[in-house]
């Protein structure tokens, strides 16, 4: 199973819920507890994260096209709405130059494709 998690044929061939799924895993490999929302109506959080009292709100995005700003707005509103501390967005095609311009001074973790195997690897 780990082998598989090396592979972006593997990641890019999940659907939407897979995709929250596996990154769960990378995560408890990691020692995070993750807990995956359920298929839609998820409030803005796919994965909710916690290790010790650290709490992270997790957007996964498994779209053909760059996430766009109003993606990381969103996961930033969810932020402060429900009172996460820190949050995680993650994407299997890369952010445009807009999110990591809203990011800059946000509590908010940006994850490639690359980086979800790099992590998976380790």
């Amino acid at each position: 199973y780990w082998q598989e998690l090396e592979t972006v044929q593997y990641w890019t061939s999940l659907d939407g819920h897979g995709f929250e799924n596996a990154c769960a895993s990378v995560f408890r490999n990691k020692g995070y507890n993750a807990v995956v929302s359920k298929a839609g109506g998820d409030g803005g959080i796919d994965i909710l994260l916690t290790k010790g009292s650290e709490k992270i709100a997790v957007q996964c995005k498994a779209h053909k096209t760059a996430v766009s700003p109003s993606v990381a707005r969103d996961l930033y509103g969810t932020m402060q709405h429900f009172g996460y501390t820190k949050g995680m967005l993650i994407s299997t095609n890369g952010f445009t130059n807009g999110v990591y311009e809203f990011v800059k001074d946000k509590p908010i973790t940006l994850y490639t494709l690359n980086d979800i195997i790099k992590m998976a690897n380790s």
